[in-house]
């Protein structure tokens, strides 16, 4: 299953309602408050989400986060394999490329992930563009 959803400082995070672990292509095109990435890191920290591929501006920074979210999560200790949220940054590449490698690369010591959730911070709302991308590749 493929999802795309828009998000952005001015909305709320909805709930991604997986139960099965899943993996995520966080798209930054905008520069957003530190406050707020924050919160999204924290936000798909206690999702399902095991693998999230980042492209886009300032994505070295939101995989760091995303790693420290998930650590946080776990009041620092040991995080079980089975919770592990990996976090794979594609500085400077182009989006096609940033799909190809989520869709045949990104993968999880302990899960298969089948659902994908495309997380485009955007004020532009671009479903049917990165939909149609993602399966081109």
């Amino acid at each position: 299953m493929l999802r795309y959803l828009q998000i952005h400082p001015q909305q709320a995070l909805s709930d991604l309602d997986n139960t099965t672990p899943f993996k995520a292509i966080l798209i930054i095109e905008e520069t957003v408050p530190e406050t707020w990435y924050w919160e999204v890191c924290r936000w798909l920290a206690k999702t399902t989400c095991r693998h999230a591929v980042l492209g886009g501006r300032d994505c070295t920074e939101w995989a760091e986060s995303l790693e420290d979210a998930n650590m946080e999560a776990f009041d620092y200790e040991a995080i079980p394999d089975d919770r592990l949220l990996v976090a794979t940054a594609m500085e400077g590449e182009e989006l096609d490329e940033v799909f190809w490698f989520a869709k045949h690369r990104a993968t999880h010591p302990a899960h298969a992930l089948v659902d994908t959730v495309i997380l485009h911070v955007s004020g532009k709302q671009e479903k049917e563009r990165f939909e149609n991308a993602y399966k081109a590749v």
